[in-house]
């Protein structure tokens, strides 16, 4: 009972623009990497330059000026603090 009451406490705690706080697309947190499968529908495995592998989505942007993506290209990819396994393909060199 004492561990909800203390985190009654802290929600009531925070101000409004605390509790709402939603994370921005500047936020994400930048990695490249080579693609190294093409799973369809703007879905891609890739290997970042740390060994990590990850899942990895065109943004909007991307799709809405039909760039291509193929096996072996170097992406910029932007990783949510939350789930590092997705995130979104936001640039290719």
């Amino acid at each position: 009972m004492e561990i909800l009451v203390a985190a009654a406490v802290v929600v009531i705690a925070l101000s409004d623009d605390e509790a709402t706080k939603k994370l921005a697309k500047d936020d994400l947190i930048q990695c490249e990497g080579r693609v190294a499968e093409a799973n369809g529908q703007g879905n891609y495995r890739i290997h970042l330059n740390n060994g990590v592998e990850v899942n990895g989505r065109l943004c909007g942007r991307m799709k809405r000026f039909k760039i291509r993506i193929l096996v072996g290209d170097r992406v910029t990819i932007g990783l949510s603090p939350y789930d590092l396994t997705h995130g979104l393909i936001t640039h290719r060199h």
